[in-house]
Parts: C-alpha cells; sequence; structure tokens
C-alpha cells in the first residue's frame, strides 16, 4: 500500500482536529458547570451588593459558601461525564485543589499585610488574585480560554475599580459575572 504525501498531511490534519476537539470536550466538561455556576453567583452577590452596600460582607460570605458547596456537589458529575479518563487525573485534581486551596490562604496573608482600607479595595485584589489563578491553570492545561478569561475578568476588575467606582458592583455583575457565566455557557454549547 502507498501512501501519498497528501494522504498522510490529510491524515496528519485529521488526528490533529480529533486531538483539537477532544481537548475542547474535556475543557467544556471539566470548566463549563463550574464557570456558569460561579458566574450566577457573581453576577447575584454584586448585583445584590450593590442595592445593599452594608451586607456585602454577609452576601459575599453567602456566595462563597453557596460557591464551595456548589463546587463540591458538582465535582463528582464533572468527573463522570468526562469525554477522555485520564490515568493522572486524580493526583491533577490534588494538585488543582492545592493550588486553590493555598491562594485563598495567601490571599488572607496578603489582606492582612497590606491591610486594604475599603470593601471594594479587598474585592478587587480578590477578584484579580483568582484570575490571576485562571491564567495560571490555563497555562498549566494550554487551556489558553483561562487564560485569557482570567485576563478578561482582571482588566473589567480594573476598569471598574478606576473608573466606575460608583457603580463597581453593578459593573462586576454585568462584566466580570457575565464573563464567567457567557464563557461556561459558551464552552457547554460549542464545545461539547
Amino acid at each position: 500500500m502507498n501512501v501519498t504525501n497528501d494522504d498522510a498531511v490529510q491524515s496528519l490534519a485529521q488526528v490533529e482536529q480529533t486531538m483539537a476537539r477532544t481537548r475542547k470536550a474535556v475543557a467544556a466538561a471539566y470548566s463549563s458547570p463550574l464557570l456558569i455556576l460561579w458566574g450566577l453567583l457573581w453576577v447575584a452577590a454584586y448585583t445584590a451588593t450593590h442595592f445593599y452596600l452594608k451586607y456585602a460582607d454577609v452576601i459575599f460570605g453567602a456566595m462563597a459558601g453557596v460557591g464551595l458547596l456548589g463546587s463540591f456537589l458538582v465535582w463528582p458529575r464533572v468527573k463522570r461525564n468526562l469525554p477522555v479518563k485520564e490515568p493522572t487525573e486524580e493526583k491533577l485534581n490534588w494538585r488543582i485543589g492545592g493550588l486553590w486551596g493555598s491562594l485563598f490562604i495567601y490571599i488572607f496573608i496578603w489582606l492582612s499585610i497590606f491591610a486594604p482600607v475599603n470593601g471594594m479595595q479587598i474585592n478587587a485584589f480578590v477578584c484579580t488574585a483568582v484570575m490571576f489563578a485562571y491564567v495560571i491553570t490555563g497555562l498549566w492545561f494550554a487551556a489558553y480560554f483561562m487564560v485569557w478569561l482570567g485576563l478578561a475578568v482582571t482588566a473589567t476588575t480594573l476598569v471598574g475599580f478606576y473608573f466606575l467606582p460608583a457603580y463597581y458592583c453593578l459593573w462586576m455583575a454585568v462584566t466580570a459575572g457575565g464573563l464567567l457565566l457567557g464563557t461556561g455557557l459558551y464552552l457547554h454549547a460549542r464545545w461539547r
């Protein structure tokens, strides 16, 4: 059987397309439910905080609690629906969990060192620190949508913080929450 150069090129192109579709399907399976969950929570928490600012700590505390519980409840479903099972998946899950756990410990350390003077500074710091983790995760796993999402939410956070302080929470609900939610919905609809 003779294989021409054109046949080989076409076969390699098909393999590359299959690999790209598989990477997207895995990224969508892992990310879309969690992005949808956290996007909805960000939209709700920021909107509520705009109208009930004096309860911001309670609102964001409730959001974090619901988000953590929701993430733990969604995670087994995510693992079941993965299109490809990785032999190293369990180690990776622990490492990713370790990254996020460490990040939140360090956020509390940094907040105690820097002592921001108002809630908006605290919020912008936490948002950008979380988005830094998105960027790092995207770089580690070559999931570049996470890099772009992290950079986009960081940019919107900075715009709201510096240029729209009176409307910061509504801005964050629409832009940051909307980006998380919209990305999750897009991945769910298009990358499966």
